[in-house]
Parts: C-alpha cells; sequence; structure tokens
C-alpha cells in the first residue's frame, strides 16, 4: 500500500520497489493515476519480461527518480510478463498500448 501512496503522492502512474529504496523486484501501478480509481490498481511480484514484439514505439516519457526530466523513449508496442500476484500464484499477461510503456 506504501508504494501506490508515494506513487500518487508523486503523481505517478508506475513504481518499482529500488526506485524508493526497497531493494525487491516488487512493481505496482495504475495506468490511470487516480487513487479513487483504487480498481485498476496492480502489484507485479518478481516481473521478468518472457516474449516482446518485433515493432516498437517512441514516446515522451518522465519518470519519478528523475523529476522533470523528460526523453523520448523506445518500448516494444507489447510485452508478455511472468509474475507472481500477492498470493504467490504466477501469471503471464499480455501487455499492449499504455500498460506496455509502464
Amino acid at each position: 500500500r506504501r508504494m501506490f501512496d508515494l506513487m500518487y503522492a508523486a503523481q505517478g502512474v508506475g513504481l518499482a520497489a529500488p526506485q524508493v529504496g526497497i531493494n525487491r523486484r516488487i512493481m505496482v501501478y495504475n495506468e490511470l493515476g487516480d487513487p479513487k480509481k483504487w480498481m485498476g490498481e496492480t502489484v507485479l511480484l518478481n516481473p521478468a519480461i518472457v516474449e516482446k514484439s518485433e515493432g516498437v514505439d517512441y514516446e515522451t516519457e518522465g519518470c519519478l527518480s528523475f523529476p522533470e526530466m523528460n526523453g523520448e523513449v523506445m518500448r516494444h508496442k507489447w510485452i508478455k510478463v511472468e509474475a507472481m500476484n500477492l498470493k504467490g500464484k504466477k501469471f503471464k499477461k499480455k501487455f499492449t498500448g499504455f500498460e506496455a510503456r509502464l
């Protein structure tokens, strides 16, 4: 919960544990960036990209670790991620569009 609170306080949509000094493979995100839309909150434990598209897109991005710094970033159009949920159950999910950029 604390990672979501930190992410929202910084007006972000995604946060990785190492960005806030936690040496764990944890990522949280809510693509809407709105704490009132908590149903969109997602937690990934030990995430790993296991497949990716050949096609790429370029978009301007910012990063909570470097406030006020933006730059054009290349990302794959889709990625397939293997991770665990909060109950420790492994799953695979294909992310496309904005979610693939997070």
